[in-house]
C-alpha cells in the first residue's frame, strides 16, 4: 500500500508524461496530467484506457502505425519483464520512452515514462529503435 502511494505521488510530481499499465489487461491504471495532455495533443482519447482500443478508434493510418510501434515496445517490456528504452513518434514528434516493471496493487504493472526529444524534430522510420536493458 505504501509502495502504491509513493508510486502515484512520484507519477503526479513528474513533469513528463508517466503512467502505469496493467500487464494482463493492458489498461492504463494510473496516469499524470502530462500524459493526459500528451494524449489529447495528438487527438487520442485520454478516456480510452487500452492501447488496442486507441488503435481501433484511429482514422489516421499514420497514428495507427505510431501506436502499433508503441504497442510493440510495450509488449517487449512485458514479455521480457525487463526495462526497455525506445525512441518513438507520437503526433510527428520524437520521444524517448522508458518502461519498467513495478508492483502496483500487489501485482506487476508496467511503469512508463515519456521524454520529448528537444534535439530531434524529424526522424525516419528506419531510425526507430528500442532495446531491453
Amino acid at each position: 500500500m505504501l509502495n502504491d502511494m509513493l508510486l502515484t505521488e512520484l507519477i503526479d510530481h513528474l513533469n513528463q508524461p508517466a503512467f502505469l499499465t496493467d500487464m494482463v489487461t493492458r489498461k492504463i491504471l494510473y496516469s499524470n496530467t502530462a500524459h493526459e495532455n500528451l494524449m489529447n495533443s495528438v487527438a487520442l482519447s485520454s478516456t480510452s484506457r487500452n492501447i488496442d482500443n486507441l488503435i481501433l478508434q484511429q482514422p489516421s493510418p499514420l497514428i495507427v502505425a505510431e501506436l502499433e510501434y508503441c504497442k510493440h515496445v510495450e509488449n517487449t517490456a512485458i514479455e521480457s519483464m525487463s526495462t526497455t528504452i525506445a525512441r518513438e513518434i507520437f503526433g510527428g514528434q520524437v520521444y524517448f520512452t522508458l518502461r519498467t516493471v513495478v508492483l502496483f496493487n500487489e501485482k506487476p504493472a508496467l511503469f512508463s515514462l515519456i521524454f520529448k526529444s528537444e534535439t530531434i524534430d524529424k526522424i525516419s522510420c528506419n531510425e526507430m529503435e528500442s532495446f531491453v536493458i
